[in-house]
């Protein structure tokens, strides 16, 4: 009886095809690291932005995160949000997993369209959803700026 063996697919291709696969291995790393959270761990949680009523309000979708492990910071124009999304369900049958969930840590910054105030920062985070608050600057009037000759 024959044992089974994994066909690996490249071993087709030309040597052409080779060196163009060798190529972006050698600029994006092995095994898809450059997608993040495929085979390193890695993982950025999405996020989106949007002003309401003068405030602007950035969320990020962290499911199966705790709240105590979420660190937010503002530092000039910069948000910054950290955290980490930990397996506590080891679940392996005979020694096999299947898992389509990243976990590890994360990191995400943001530049913001202006300064802010940390004080004037408020964050929440509720069924996974972590939104994040910041005060819009009070607008001044407008100044007439004067070209000189």
């Amino acid at each position: 009886m024959r044992s089974l063996t994994l066909r690996n697919p490249a071993g087709d291709l030309s040597p052409l095809h080779r060196e163009f696969d060798d190529l972006l291995s050698r600029f994006f790393g092995q095994d898809n690291e450059w997608l993040p959270g495929v085979s390193a761990g890695r993982w950025v949680p999405p996020m989106e932005s949007f002003l309401r009523e003068g405030e602007l309000v950035v969320r990020l979708d962290v499911p199966g995160i705790d709240r105590e492990s979420l660190d937010i910071s503002v530092e000039g124009d910069r948000l910054t949000v950290k955290g980490e999304r930990r397996n506590n369900n080891e679940n392996t049958e005979n020694g096999r997993t299947y898992r389509e969930v990243m976990y590890g840590q994360f990191e995400r910054t943001v530049a913001l369209p202006w300064e802010i105030d940390p004080e004037q920062v408020k964050a929440q985070c509720k069924d996974g959803i972590l939104e994040i608050t910041l005060k819009a600057p009070e607008k001044g009037s407008p100044k007439k700026i004067q070209v000189m000759h």
